[in-house]
């Protein structure tokens, strides 16, 4: 958004960060505890760095207005795979419930480590002594302020007994995680940070309270600008115009170039994710997180934003940004409005007496509406210096964001079943609509019967207006039931039967019973996506961009009529296939530093019946554990997908190397895979690394290697698979069946070594169309495997590697759509199933 409002340019040429999340801890791990005498300061993560100095404070000022060279010296960095390795000591650490080592953890953010250790030991009523010679740095000749106070990312504070050091280094090093111990608690309240030298002045030696203590209050003086009163001519306004205009506006049509590119369902816990339906449209309005793999319990989360409107009504963008926020919860079923909480993320250009007054109008707009509601506001953050100052050979100005809040709303959600999306659920059902036509909420609007309309104004205005609503389908039996119970929430003035859904595959609007405007779908659907299809054709490979944009005119449904379900596969087992007998029988889920599908691995082998066994490959190499020993060693190995490495090319190669490399290890699992009673999964990064063993995995030597999608992207997306027949125990019943199945990785295209190959390698399965045919085009054929190949398998079944994520999709809930006949479980688990009778039998 930018555009010249009285005289000065709005808008956002500074980058914001939108902070949000949710997540759940046990009640036991939630609170800090008491930290004694002589408790050990831990680093865990990475090494320092002369980067991120002053960043916090770097980040209050105006872009453009600081020196370049503390501009660049604030600069942060990113280290995803160094926050993931700590991520799971913190994990392992937790899961031992009672037995946590960790008494108090804080993470390392703005100040760096100047301001988490002290803020860990002040929040107890301690002090601490630490060493700057323990601090690790990978720099050399970083002075004593720049190791204390370097922003470096990826890092935590905590504080653990000396007793529970040696199981805390084992925890570190299974997980390749490095740490230091840097100092001890003191029950001093100082804090003395010794220098490097030990014959050198001491480096800091103050009170805590000195540097933590209670700063003086912040005192603003605002005033509010004088803001014309100007009204809309609409009269000038073309209605067909109008509707294409704002279909293609970048902030309503279709962000799928974005949305395509993430990882959506990483965890396997993923209900509703931004695309919905059959057709996989990017409309939907919050995001649901299941809690477990057992139940139907989720969190739902949703974002709300007015940031323009805040140009001219600072309160009303406030309001609307957190009546956005809830309305978008309300497909979810909340139960009651208090069960909603926020998150505020504000934006504003302060230290202007006007820009403060409207950020308290703004502010005390959403306090007053939260009260009245009943809604709290636990959490937030600010970025009060958004303002740039543009000065180079094309333009010198000045751009000032509008005071701007972003409400993140979070509501839990009893059961996902009964969520609701907005596809249409059937043809010939009414849509109601419920709103109030006037920009801003309840009491505080300006109300439609104070201004006088004429006919193409009230036209204009309902089809264009943002105020608070929604669209329902009803059947027609149930409309007047459903206006009954809006008449007694007040709100029959505002509900209106609007249209139906019809068979034409056409839009229209009539009003009076006069046709005002009329076009297909798929032109209305194209003006929509244009935007992301030009954004797309900017970055990815052009072809695939011009494939997925002509893919309007030729819809593809995820799922046909040929596609079975579980109930019904499970049914026909049970006639032709022996009870599961005997124990369970163990499998290893196998996972190199990176991996972060091993827990939706683990969850659908033990669904099917499996004991699951978390194996990282510091294990294997460290010797604690081997596939073909112990008192009963594992039948299966299910190598996980995921960023291994960090997700670079050839990922899954490097890990292959590790074991291929390494003769002890090469011996294990070249014994493993000659074994006639084992069996072998591996998925996307994981199928990567099985596909470079090739050589040691019996019937596999025409297995092909997989390189970057033909997109140049990564790829994540619900796509329609077909399950090939052939002598794979993984599919037995499953022969045909059409399925959907969550995609997303990077490097999935078939490449084969040797002429050949192609024809010769056991498929398993193909990328499909809903007829069954094999998918050739972008994005049906998500990476561009020649043939449609998406999974392959060896000559006698028992070792198969596939790019797309069963164990993400073995519930019905797991998948972004999926048939409404399945409740629970979706056919994907059948395949595990399968292996488990297989293993039964041998």
């Amino acid at each position: 958004y930018e555009q010249a409002v009285l005289d000065e340019r709005r808008g956002y040429r500074k980058p914001i960060m939108l902070a949000g999340g949710v997540g759940s801890i046990h009640n036991d791990q939630v609170k800090k505890l008491e930290l004694q005498e002589k408790h050990l300061l831990i680093q865990l993560g990475g090494p320092g760095f002369r980067i991120g100095m002053g960043g916090g404070a770097a980040s209050s000022l105006g872009a453009g207005s600081n020196a370049m060279a503390l501009d660049f010296d604030s600069v942060q960095r990113a280290n995803p795979e160094m926050q993931r390795r700590a991520q799971q000591v913190i994990e392992a650490c937790a899961v031992r419930g009672g037995g946590n080592p960790i008494l108090a953890i804080h993470d390392v953010g703005a100040g760096g480590l100047s301001n988490a250790f002290p803020e860990l030991v002040h929040g107890a009523g301690r002090g601490a002594d630490i060493s700057l010679a323990a601090i690790p740095v990978d720099e050399q000749g970083m002075s004593a302020a720049e190791i204390w106070c370097n922003e470096s990312q990826e890092r935590y504070a905590l504080a653990i007994e000396a007793s529970q050091l040696e199981l805390f280094a084992a925890i570190c090093k299974r997980e390749r995680c490095p740490f230091a111990v840097i100092g001890e608690v003191t029950s001093t309240g100082l804090l003395r940070l010794t220098d490097r030298d030990p014959c050198a002045q001491t480096a800091v030696d103050l009170p805590l309270d000195v540097l933590l203590g209670k700063t003086p209050k912040m005192h603003r003086l605002g005033t509010r600008r004088a803001r014309p009163r100007a009204r809309l001519d609409t009269t000038v306004i073309d209605l067909e115009k109008a509707c294409q205009e704002v279909l293609r506006h970048p902030s309503v049509a279709s962000k799928a170039y974005l949305v395509s590119i993430t990882d959506r369902t990483v965890g396997g816990l993923s209900h509703r994710d931004p695309m919905v339906g059959p057709w996989q449209i990017p409309v939907a309005d919050c995001g649901i997180g299941l809690r477990d793999f057992s139940s139907f319990e989720a969190d739902a989360l949703a974002i709300g934003e007015r940031a323009p409107l805040a140009v001219w009504n600072p309160a009303a963008a406030s309001r609307m940004a957190i009546g956005e926020a809830i309305t978008n919860l309300l497909g979810t079923g909340v139960q009651a409005i208090q069960q909603v909480k926020l998150s505020a993320n504000w934006m504003a250009a302060c230290g202007r007496a006007d820009e403060d007054g409207d950020l308290f109008d703004a502010v005390h707009a959403a306090s007053t509406l939260c009260q009245a509601l009943g809604i709290a506001i636990p959490v937030g953050k600010d970025s009060l210096s958004m303002r740039a100052q543009i000065r180079d050979a094309r333009e010198d100005l000045e751009v000032r964001s509008p005071v701007t809040l972003i409400a993140s709303a979070w509501a839990p959600v009893q059961d996902v079943r009964h969520c609701k999306t907005p596809q249409r659920v059937s043809i010939n059902l009414d849509l109601l609509t419920m709103d109030a036509n006037a920009a801003d909420w309840g009491d505080f609007k300006i109300r439609p019967e104070q201004v006088s309309v004429q006919r193409h104004e009230k036209t204009i205005q309902a089809l264009f207006n943002e105020e608070l609503g929604v669209v329902i389908q009803v059947r027609p039996e149930h409309r007047d039931h459903v206006f009954g119970l809006l008449r007694a929430q007040g709100l029959s003035k505002c509900s209106h039967v609007i249209g139906r859904v019809n068979r034409q595959d056409r839009i229209s609007i009539y009003r009076d019973a006069k046709l005002l405007y009329e076009e297909e779908r798929t032109v209305l659907q194209a003006i929509w996506t244009e935007p992301s299809y030009r954004m797309a054709s900017l970055r990815d490979d052009v072809d695939c961009a011009r494939e997925a944009y002509e893919c309007i005119t030729r819809p593809l449904s995820v799922l046909t009529a040929k596609s079975p379900t579980y109930e019904d596969l499970a049914a026909l087992r049970q006639d032709r296939a022996p009870a599961l007998i005997g124990n369970a029988p163990r499998i290893a889920i196998l996972r190199e530093q990176g991996v972060n599908s091993h827990k939706e691995m683990a969850a659908a082998f033990t669904r099917a019946g499996f004991e699951a066994i978390d194996v990282s490959m510091t294990d294997l190499i460290e010797g604690h554990f081997d596939l073909n020993k112990g008192h009963a060693p594992v039948r299966g190995l299910a190598a996980c997908g995921g960023f291994s490495f960090g997700d670079v090319l050839g990922a899954g190669s490097g890990w292959a190397k590790s074991i291929l490399l390494n003769e002890k290890l090469k011996h294990q699992f070249e014994a493993f895979f000659a074994r006639p009673d084992s069996f072998s999964l591996g998925v996307c990064n994981g199928c990567q690394m099985m596909s470079q063993l090739k050589a040691i995995i019996p019937g596999a030597s025409h297995w092909p290697r997989f390189l970057k999608n033909r997109s140049r992207q990564f790829e994540g997306r619900l796509s329609l698979v077909g399950i090939e027949a052939g002598n794979n125990p993984w599919f037995a019943g499953l022969e045909g069946a059409l399925l959907p199945i969550v995609v997303s990785h990077g490097e999935g295209q078939a490449s084969f070594d040797h002429e050949g190959d192609l024809d010769q390698v056991a498929v398993s399965l193909r990328y499909v169309l809903s007829d069954g045919s094999i998918a050739s085009q972008y994005p049906e054929n998500p990476n561009g495997s020649p043939r449609g190949i998406a999974g392959v398998c060896s000559s006698d079944g028992r070792a198969m590697i596939v790019m797309p994520h069963p164990e993400r999709s073995f519930l019905a809930r797991q998948l972004s759509w999926s048939d409404p006949s399945w409740q629970d479980a979706s056919p994907w688990l059948m395949m595990f199933e399968n292996i488990r009778r297989f293993a039964a039998r041998l």
